[in-house]
Order: structure tokens, then sequence, then C-alpha cells
């Protein structure tokens, strides 16, 4: 395994009470890759994982937090995101 994807909400961005990056990097020498965003929808979380699987990576460990059922897969145009 070459890499830990992780992907969610801000219960998973290295800025929260449990920074899941930061713990994960420092239990391994395995390269972690934080795609987390405060706020994200669940729809907006998985298409970040597809994202990186289209792209060609491999050997990989994913790790999808999803979020809240409220919330809304809506574009924002100052981080030019979903």
């Amino acid at each position: 395994m070459k890499k830990i994807i992780v992907s969610g909400c801000s219960y998973s961005t290295n800025t929260g009470s449990t920074p899941y990056g930061n713990i994960l990097g420092n239990l391994s020498s395995i390269e972690v890759i934080n795609t987390s965003w405060p706020g994200q929808s669940n729809q907006s979380i998985i298409r970040q994982i597809r994202k990186e699987i289209k792209n060609g990576v491999t050997n990989s460990l994913f790790i999808c937090q999803l979020t809240h059922l409220h919330r809304l897969n809506l574009y924002c145009t100052l981080n030019d995101k979903y």
C-alpha cells in the first residue's frame, strides 16, 4: 500500500478535535492524503474518491467518512469545490 486517502467532512479534516490525517500519518510511514473539507455532502465526498480512482491511483487505502444526510451538494465559487 502506497497511500492512505481520506475523504470526508470537517470530522475528518486535520483541524478538528480528532485530526485523523495526522494520526494516521504518525502511526505509519505511509503517505496520507486528506481531501476532506468542512461542510461536504455525501455526494461530494464520494465524488472525490471516484476522482482519485479515475486518475489512476492504485495500491491505496481509501477512508470515506460519510456525513449528515441533510447536507446538499452545491457548487461553491469561493473555493471551486462542491
